[in-house]
Order: C-alpha cells, then structure tokens, then sequence
C-alpha cells in the first residue's frame, strides 16, 4: 500500500511539473486532469483554488474495470 501510495504522489508530481512546462503563455490558465477520485482530492489540496482539477471517473467506479467512453465534442 505505501508504494502505491507513493507511486500515485510521484506521478502526481511528475503531472503537475509537466503541465507547467506545457503553458502556451500567462493568458491560458492550466487545467489538471487526473484519473481517481483520490488524485482529484490530493490534486486539490495540493493546488488549492487556482487550478481546475477534472476527474475522469466518477465516484464510485471501480479503478480496475473503468474504461473511458469518448463522446463527440459539440
């Protein structure tokens, strides 16, 4: 459990650090999407009110059967 634990905090970091090398400019703000709720809540705590964070599961779904379903963009 504390490896996996640790390993989410990494690719949490890894994330973050990626995304602000990825800013286009100071106009666009940067915007985290991560996959678990549990990211979600450590994202938040983390970045606090400045970043918008998405989950892509919803609460409740089980991480080892989750699929993502693409819809079309309107």
């Amino acid at each position: 459990m504390k490896r996996t634990a640790t390993r989410a905090v990494l690719a949490l970091i890894t994330a973050l650090l990626t995304l602000t090398a990825c800013s286009a400019g100071a106009q666009q703000r940067p915007h985290v999407v991560v996959t678990t709720n549990i990211l979600g809540d450590i994202t938040r705590q983390i970045v606090g009110d400045d970043v918008p964070v998405s989950v892509l599961m919803t609460p409740g779904a089980d991480p080892h059967s989750f699929g993502i379903t693409l819809t079309p963009a309107s």
